[in-house]
């Protein structure tokens, strides 16, 4: 028997491995006496978008998102949302509502929050934080307003 260490890292964001082993018919079979992977320490978010033009100046913004939750968020608490009319230099929070799953595991989160208060504007920008270090993941995101 031959042991043989393989050593791979990883430069890029990906989430996932593949490991395929094919058997070689014309020898003797082989086996894989251990793996192991390391996972990077989760750690907090701030995810702030693009800005989008709105036609005039809108008094409220709408976050909508499509996550999966790993384990259990609390909205509000560790996932919180905010709005921008200003290009991002003023945010105001969304309240936001857990408006029930639309697949196993995946969430519709949204909810609104008033603008008015803020400079005037029109580029429209969302902003999403986490903390406490919730593992989930975001598999979309809409802005809206009016």
């Amino acid at each position: 028997n031959t042991k043989n260490t393989y050593t791979f890292t990883n430069s890029t964001a990906a989430q996932y491995w593949r490991l395929l082993a094919n058997d070689n018919p014309s020898s003797s079979s082989w086996q894989v006496a251990e793996i192991e992977f390391l996972t990077a320490v989760k750690t907090n978010i701030t995810l702030i978008s693009n800005g989008f033009t709105a036609q005039a100046e809108a008094v409220e913004g709408r976050l909508c998102l499509f996550i999966e939750e790993i384990s259990e968020l609390v909205v509000n608490t560790n996932l919180l949302g905010y709005v921008s009319r200003d290009s991002g230099t003023t945010w105001s929070q969304v309240t936001l509502v857990n408006e029930g799953e639309y697949s196993t595991n995946k969430l519709v989160i949204s909810g609104d929050a008033s603008i008015v208060g803020q400079p005037s504007g029109t580029t429209m920008k969302y902003k999403i934080v986490t903390s406490g270090n919730p593992d989930l993941k975001i598999h979309g995101t809409s802005l809206s307003w009016k």
